[in-house]
């Protein structure tokens, strides 16, 4: 498998691709009979694995259940159907990502690239990093509460409650069960294979979604360094009458970067729609069950806690991705817009009348829309994000609603 260059910004493609588990995706080399059926190995046993679980939720509650368990098997299982979409967006398209890391690997090399450019990059590629490791240390501390803590408390529960409690009562919480007869093999090796299942498919998710994570933050990070690098007047003013040969390295590295914009607002389009009806679904069917989870009257106070703990983590898990997708949008599009302030306040520097030409078309083109879109038509941004949230709330409104009305 050929890796890509291990420059400075080269490190962070690989970083990406490996997170993504498709650095096989990218080989540079002529594809063999068995890297093409690695490809496709590797392609069915993810869909495989999620569709299997999406399914699962649909299929294994009851219809004598609560409206809310209903709402929260849906919920889940539209999540795993929008994971599959994104996953088969990704890898239809992963020509586009082999571009945009090229072009972020030529402007990175450019010369002309000041001491603080390089830092600023430097730090952005460790604050992703940071961000990388912080996200699945919580994923983990998730799935141990999700999983782990009822079934490794389960004989501590049943001391607490001093009654027998059969093992569907102990985990009566997780969105899927099957009714197995209790002494029956099936119900552990159950129990495992959809722990594994839905932390695998939750690990992949999660990679995607640093992965876009890494790919904005990088741009709005170049951005910042186009500012940079107009502020420092020294770097692109000349007394002689050719136009500076920094400036049109500058225009050139502002119409790649408009450019790169383009092709994710292109690529990101049809999957922020579907982000977006995902989040109002979940984020209301999360917080139906999380205030739906048993009193200390009900339940012992352990297996309160977890429930509180499971709902809770994965309500900010929903909403936090959410919010990655309308910040990034948002400090994209300003970015870019401060590069014309930057330019206004410089309005005394001496060029000719061509360079001059070349500052205003900067100024044109800065002013441009950069944030992203769902399907060309629902502007992606922080008040978008409050918008997504007030639908959330009139969706956990109306399940409340029904659930009132079967008692």
């Amino acid at each position: 498998m050929t890796k890509l260059a291990l420059s400075q910004i080269g490190d962070i493609h690989y970083y990406i691709l490996r997170n993504l588990k498709l650095d096989i995706f990218l080989n540079d080399k002529e594809d063999t009979v068995i890297t093409k059926l690695q490809k496709y190995v590797l392609t069915l046993f993810i869909i495989g694995i999620v569709q299997t679980f999406a399914i699962l939720q649909v299929t294994s509650y009851d219809p004598a259940d609560p409206f809310e368990e209903k709402a929260m098997h849906w919920g889940i299982s539209l999540n795993m159907t929008c994971f599959l979409i994104k996953f088969i967006r990704i890898i239809s398209n992963i020509g586009l990502f082999k571009s945009l890391f090229i072009d972020f690997e030529r402007m990175n090399c450019n010369q002309h690239r000041s001491d603080y450019a390089r830092e600023v990059l430097t730090k952005a590629i460790d604050f992703c990093k940071k961000i990388d490791k912080n996200c699945m240390y919580f994923m983990v501390f998730i799935y141990l509460v999700w999983f782990l803590v009822p079934a490794l408390l389960s004989p501590f529960v049943v001391l607490v409650n001093q009654e027998e409690m059969t093992y569907d009562s102990i985990t009566s919480h997780l969105p899927t069960t099957f009714s197995f007869k209790v002494n029956s093999p099936f119900r552990e090796i159950r129990y495992v294979f959809e722990s594994v299942n839905c932390f695998v498919a939750t690990a992949l998710l999660q990679s995607a979604n640093l992965s876009f994570f890494v790919i904005v933050y990088m741009l709005q990070t170049q951005f910042m360094v186009l500012c940079d690098s107009v502020k420092r007047r020294h770097d692109l003013t000349s007394n002689d009458d050719k136009e500076p040969l920094a400036l049109k390295k500058l225009i050139k590295d502002h119409v790649t970067l408009l450019r790169i914009s383009k092709n994710l607002k292109e690529f990101l389009s049809p999957l922020l729609m579907v982000q977006l009806l995902d989040s109002v679904f979940l984020i209301g069917c999360i917080g139906s069950s999380l205030t739906s989870t048993p009193t200390t009257k009900d339940a012992s106070l352990i297996d309160v806690l977890a429930n509180f703990v499971q709902f809770a983590s994965f309500l900010c898990l929903a909403l936090a991705e959410l919010f990655m997708y309308c910040w990034l949008s948002h400090i994209t599009n300003e970015s870019n817009q401060k590069l014309a302030s930057a330019i206004f306040e410089n309005s005394d520097w001496y060029v000719n009348l061509g360079g001059k030409r070349d500052l205003v078309l900067t100024i044109l083109l800065s002013q441009r829309d950069t944030s992203f879109r769902a399907l060309d038509m629902v502007g992606i941004n922080l008040f978008r994000f409050l918008d997504v949230v007030r639908l959330s709330y009139s969706y956990f409104t109306m399940v409340k609603q029904f659930a009132k009305g079967e008692e």
